[in-house]
């Protein structure tokens, strides 16, 4: 691509403002490449710091636009399947009535060689983030940056509004793996700090939490015995009763490295207290199922996402006086698109406009 068809992208996608630098000529926008897919979305390439792309899903061209107020960014479960996430966020949006004011953009954290079902194919320049480790914010196999930093990135550059000038709100929204991602991402982020836009944090469906001490409210024994489901009580963990890793990060905060191993224990539970958090459970979600974390590490956190999800915010409210709304939404099971356009979840993920 030339210096002057990188300029002229760069004030097709931003608008001119955003592509001049003091002194310098037009440089480029982060967004590099967006085109119809002919399915109803748009595709595109977002830059990273390491120099290779994320790939994304939008319903929208990514151009300046005054009439967003909106960003929705869609976070994709295990099966790494972005452009139906993103038409789910888009479905939803136009269901609740905001689709006029909402952009959804959906990055695809896509796997080529994993093993399992991790069997993607990747476009040249594209990262390789690994089958599972994305949803902790893990690094990339073939870049040097994680999935929790590219994220930062992408609300970064949204947070300039050289896109969406009116820009007023960012939620993060993902269900099951997606979900995951985004419980975890609310907890460790730092970038929320330097954003003048807020941010929202909505997970569904997830099958695991990061605990912020060694309280749980299960052993497993209690695993064992039914009498006990639905109990919530915390106890501090002092024998893991052969459950070694149970408060390791993903499902508690010792042994952190890389992106969360920057954050502070302390800064952590400062942000479980203060950021919005909604979690969202089906109702039906209330036994095991296909990819559901069934080690004993999870198992110390309830015995079903349902039973999880209860859990984990009554832990929160009570540990650590945080204030995240849960929402159990009838009549859905493990289903993104269900939780998704329910009015019980819209009226979480959206609110009163």
């Amino acid at each position: 691509m030339t210096a002057a068809t990188t300029a002229l992208a760069c004030m097709l996608l931003s608008g001119a403002a955003a592509c001049l630098t003091a002194g310098s000529p037009a440089a480029a926008a982060p967004v590099t490449q967006v085109e119809p897919a002919g399915s109803g979305y748009w595709t595109g390439h977002f830059t990273v710091g390491a120099g290779r792309h994320l790939s994304f899903y939008a319903n929208r061209p990514m151009r300046r636009d005054r009439s967003i107020d909106t960003v929705i960014v869609v976070i994709h479960g295990a099966g790494r399947d972005a452009a139906n996430a993103a038409n789910d966020a888009a479905t939803a949006a136009f269901a609740a009535g905001h689709a006029h004011g909402t952009a959804v953009i959906a990055p695809a954290f896509r796997a080529s060689s994993a093993g399992g079902m991790c069997h993607d194919v990747l476009e040249d320049g594209e990262v390789d983030w690994g089958c599972w480790g994305w949803r902790y914010g893990d690094p990339a196999g073939n870049a040097a940056t994680d999935s929790f930093a590219a994220m930062d990135e992408m609300l970064q550059w949204l947070g300039t509004r050289a896109t969406y000038p009116n820009l007023r709100k960012i939620i993060v929204l993902g269900n099951s793996a997606g979900g995951q991602f985004v419980a975890r991402y609310a907890l460790v982020n730092t970038v929320q700090d330097k954003l003048t836009v807020a941010v929202d944090y909505v997970a569904a469906n997830a099958s695991s939490y990061a605990y912020l001490d060694k309280q749980r409210p299960r052993t497993p024994n209690d695993v064992l015995d039914p009498a006990t489901a639905g109990t919530f009580r915390l106890k501090d963990v002092a024998d893991a009763q052969g459950c070694t890793g149970f408060d390791e990060w993903r499902y508690g905060l010792s042994g952190r490295i890389g992106y969360s191993g920057k954050v502070t224990e302390a800064r952590i539970r400062s942000n479980a207290a203060s950021r919005k958090l909604t979690i969202l459970a089906g109702e039906l979600d209330d036994h095991p199922n296909t990819l559901m974390d069934e080690t004993c590490r999870a198992y110390y956190q309830g015995a079903n996402r349902l039973e999880r999800a209860r859990n984990y915010v009554a832990y929160l409210e009570a540990a650590f006086h945080g204030t995240p709304v849960m929402a159990t939404v009838p009549g859905c099971g493990h289903n993104a698109t269900c939780m998704y356009v329910t009015e019980a979840a819209r009226k979480e993920v959206f609110g009163a406009r």
